[in-house]
């Protein structure tokens, strides 16, 4: 990327982008999806995996200035398989975020995961921790600066989402690893201690956020790149190591913080991951849920059908994020289910990408796309 470019550059392609195909906007499909209706565009978008040259490299002295280039191209980055974009822009660090405030110190500098902790922490350096302030501890006060600097150098009308605050389950897996899992049996005790430790940072981090960003420029997303989807809530909590744990572990261990949450900033948004078991008892566990994701993972037996999906929540409100892996040779027979699905139901947004995909199929790709909308309009 070509960092002399200056910002008004990235945000007048974005703008000019939106103006020229307003189909593709996808501030005009999640104003549809709340209303349970679609409008222009099929809610759909079809991704592949970025080939090493298009990953990015995350460095320490990386500038606020070349993070919000970064996030605007990212976002236009989109627009080459002609996906539905929004001016919702990135703050935080990934996963690895809320890990910060505990001690966890990132390694901004690993290409391959820049938003994981250089090494984990032994479960009882918690056991006598006490929380610090939680504006300035870990990145946080550079989350600040982040917001302050994108709000100043773009349009009033364009989205910030807060970080990608994770769950306390998942942040709490950031922080112990692996290790986690043998405590819960032989220490339960300090993994509850653990669990309301980040449970009570998260409640004081959530409103910090959406204070620095203000109710004019939240985004309904969790993060552009991570979600499409508008989720209506508050706090979206993402269990992906729940998926490694029992429904009976999650219940005792996982569910009293997330209801805690939930009676902070409820009604929740809740990412299962596709996983069967978190999606059933999350779902049995928050009759007001506002949001689930489902889809066939390839590495994943037990991935929740969209298909069964659409069967468990049938007659709650409740927006379905499609994540699905398609199989080779069987990708549009596979979207045109998906949107004979999702025309029938509404509330659903569709990501779908082939695992095998690489650079050179783009143009299958671009094609895929246009098949898939000319279907939607049929």
């Amino acid at each position: 990327m070509n960092w002399s470019v200056p910002i008004s550059s990235f945000v007048d392609r974005l703008l000019e982008y939106l103006q020229t195909h307003p189909e593709k906007d996808l501030r005009l499909t999640w104003s549809a999806m709340k209303q349970g209706r679609y409008c222009e565009c099929v809610p759909l978008r079809i991704l592949r995996q970025p080939s090493f040259e298009e990953r990015e490299t995350y460095q320490n002295n990386i500038s606020l200035e070349q993070r919000l280039k970064n996030n605007l191209e990212n976002i236009l980055s989109y627009t080459k398989l002609e996906n539905p974009i929004a001016p919702s822009l990135e703050t935080g660090f990934g996963v690895g975020t809320m890990a910060t405030i505990f001690g966890a110190e990132l390694d901004l500098k690993n290409n391959a995961y820049p938003d994981m902790p250089k090494e984990h922490i032994p479960l009882s350096q918690f056991e006598n921790f006490e929380l610090p302030d939680i504006s300035r501890a870990g990145v946080m006060a550079l989350i600040k600066e982040q917001i302050d600097f994108y709000k100043e150098n773009t349009p009033d009308d364009f989205l910030i989402s807060p970080p990608n605050i994770q769950g306390p389950f998942n942040i709490a897996h950031t922080l112990v690893g692996s290790d986690l899992f043998m405590e819960m049996v032989e220490r339960p005790h300090l993994v509850h201690r653990l669990m309301q430790l980040v449970t009570d940072a998260l409640i004081e981090a959530i409103p910090l956020f959406q204070q620095w960003i203000g109710v004019e420029r939240l985004s309904p997303t969790p993060g552009f790149s991570y979600c499409i989807a508008s989720t209506e809530s508050q706090c979206f909590v993402a269990e992906c190591s729940c998926n490694l744990i029992s429904s009976e572990y999650y219940r005792e261990f996982v569910l009293p913080y997330d209801k805690q949450l939930n009676v902070h900033f409820g009604p929740l948004a809740i990412h299962p991951c596709s996983g069967k078991h978190v999606f059933d008892v999350t779902l049995q566990s928050f009759p007001d849920l506002t949001y689930t994701e489902a889809g066939w993972i390839e590495c994943d037996p037990n991935s929740k059908s969209v298909e069964q999906a659409i069967e468990d929540i049938a007659g709650r409100p409740i927006i379905l994020y499609v994540r699905e892996e398609l199989r080779k040779d069987k990708e549009f027979e596979r979207i045109k289910q998906l949107i004979d699905i999702a025309k029938e139901r509404g509330r659903m947004y569709l990501s779908v990408t082939g695992m095998y995909w690489t650079p050179a199929d783009d143009d299958y790709i671009v094609n895929l796309h246009r098949k898939s909308e000319a279907y939607f309009m049929e």
